[in-house]
């Protein structure tokens, strides 16, 4: 097996509220992996999340990043959230570039300015590189979201219910985009957390189901056929079998909430 990019052994995390929101989680993320964290809402699918960009520390147990214990915010880790939150005021192109100037980039404004447009062609949106916002439809804006964070090159990409507030009719788009954008030798390890069953069959290679107060693990199906898939998948035998399991441990889920 190859070594793990990310790992987490036994670890507890708890919210400034003093709520536990984690306990007891062992996980291993391979570089490339596409894993899905399925769960309703409470059962601390964003909690991992920052858990695994390095943003907060456990209350317990062990993080490793690349097999050294992990202290700090990694550079390379980029979130995608529900609401794509472009400045209004700036182009694509330049909501696209935000993250390296944050990042206090050396290199040359037509630099970053050429990565932001890289970016933006590795989402099909190369021909709206100088359109604002508003101008932008709802698809366009969320692909424009998903550029940003494909721009600093992450090695961990990190979607936190980002279509949730999509309409179900551009959802497809947006999938094919990042299926599209995912292909590349430099795919990152990508972990999507949702509450949408199909979402996780068609992304994931393996979907972990957490629920209960605190979180925990209450089920994992791996999957082998390659990802990401087809919507038809989902009407196969095999997709059928998928969507039955994980229902019936989102309900187990619901039941201990």
């Amino acid at each position: 097996m190859n070594a793990p990019l990310i790992e987490l052994k036994d670890v507890s995390r708890r919210h400034d509220s003093g709520v536990l929101a984690l306990d007891g989680l062992d996980l291993r993320l391979a570089p490339g992996e596409r894993v899905a964290l399925l769960g309703l809402a409470g059962s601390g699918k964003s909690s991992l999340l920052r858990l695994l960009a390095g943003i907060d520390r456990p209350l317990s147990g062990t993080l490793l990043r690349d097999g050294e214990p992990l202290r700090a915010a990694q550079a390379d880790a980029a979130f995608v959230f529900s609401s794509p939150a472009l400045m209004p005021w700036a182009s694509a192109s330049v909501n696209v570039e935000l993250p390296l100037r944050l990042q206090g980039s050396a290199a040359p404004v037509d630099t970053r300015e050429q990565r932001a447009r890289e970016a933006l062609a590795a989402m099909g949106l190369e021909a709206l590189a100088d359109v604002l916002p508003k101008a932008l439809d709802e698809s366009q804006r969320m692909g424009v979201a998903l550029a940003r964070a494909w721009v600093v090159q992450p090695a961990l990409l990190l979607l936190d219910d980002w279509l949730s507030q999509v309409s179900p009719a551009a959802r497809p788009g947006l999938r094919q985009v990042l299926a599209e954008a995912s292909r590349s030798a430099a795919a990152p390890t990508c972990v999507l957390a949702t509450r949408d069953v199909d979402e996780a069959l068609l992304h994931a290679s393996r979907v972990l189901v957490l629920g209960g107060r605190p979180g925990r693990v209450l089920d994992e199906l791996r999957l082998d056929n390659a990802v990401p898939r087809e919507p038809a998948w989902l009407e196969t035998p095999a997709g059928q079998r998928a969507r039955k399991r994980l229902l019936e441990a989102l309900s187990s889920a619901e039941a201990t909430a």
